[in-house]
């Protein structure tokens, strides 16, 4: 599901229901980051998986941000 499927489907959701689930959505986006680099200290996870990984959050996090940038602006 792609950005312009996201807004379509929330167009008309209660604004505080998407705000909430959007700054929910980002702090387990981080938390994901902060065990992402746990697993990669206990050797659980090699470097270069872990770089890949956390590569493709940080793009999911923008993405997140930036909803929810869009959804203040719409106040």
């Amino acid at each position: 599901m792609g950005v312009r499927e996201i807004y379509r489907v929330t167009r008309n959701w209660p604004k505080e229901e998407i705000s909430r689930f959007a700054q929910n959505a980002l702090g387990s986006a981080y938390e994901l980051d902060t065990l992402l680099q746990i697993a990669t200290e206990r050797s659980y996870l090699t470097q270069a998986d872990s770089n890949l990984l956390r590569e493709s959050l940080g793009q999911l996090i923008k993405r997140i941000s930036t909803f929810i940038r869009y959804q203040e602006a719409r106040r």
